[in-house]
């Protein structure tokens, strides 16, 4: 699948389940608003400089920016970020821990959907991005090379994450809070339900 086919599938996804998990997230009737369109300036320069893949207006009226990643199949139970490109070129989590430390523009939040083959539901973790990058920091993850060029990536482990939310999120929009030491139980029974 080419790169444009796998952004816009990312789109419809994040579309049909991410963006139900966010508005849960911030107690419904929040106003979720992507950038990845470029359809202007502003959100040309949110995307592609600051790592910014939309805006989410709450009810209260305040401003959050997020990030995110739809990943399809396999759930790794787990935030990730780019790391490593062989062009040399900064990074995802080059340019957080930058921003981070000269308060630039940044997302508030990490989106991170896995989407099962059937693409029938979703499980999407929410997490507050200056945690992924103090996690990535203290920690430092191994670095996960992808099999496309090269890449490398930092995997956090949503169990790490004090502060994450997890979500189930069905086809129709159905969203279902898990916490993440629920999530964590259910998984284990499931895959240990799977070995028996």
């Amino acid at each position: 699948m080419c790169f444009k086919s796998d952004a816009e599938r990312s789109i419809r996804l994040f579309d049909k389940f991410s963006r139900h998990a966010l508005n849960r997230h911030f107690g419904g009737n929040a106003q979720i608003m992507p950038t990845e369109n470029h359809s202007n300036l502003v959100e040309e320069i949110l995307d592609m400089k600051a790592g910014i893949d939309g805006i989410i207006l709450n009810r209260e009226g305040e401003i959050f920016f997020y990030a995110s990643r739809v990943q399809f199949g396999r759930n790794y139970e787990s935030f990730s970020l780019r790391g490593y490109r062989p062009s040399g070129k900064a990074t995802e989590f080059a340019k957080l821990k930058r921003a981070s430390k000269t308060c630039a523009p940044m997302p508030t939040y990490h989106v991170q959907a896995f989407v099962d083959s059937d693409e029938k539901s979703a499980t999407v973790a929410i997490v507050p991005t200056i945690d992924l990058v103090q996690y990535a920091e203290r920690h430092k993850p191994e670095m996960k090379h992808a099999h496309n060029g090269g890449e490398g990536f930092i995997a956090v482990p949503w169990r790490e994450l004090d502060r994450v939310k997890i979500y189930r999120v069905d086809a129709s929009g159905l969203v279902e809070d898990v916490t993440a030491a629920q999530y964590v139980a259910a998984t284990e029974k499931e895959q240990n339900h799977d070995r028996c």
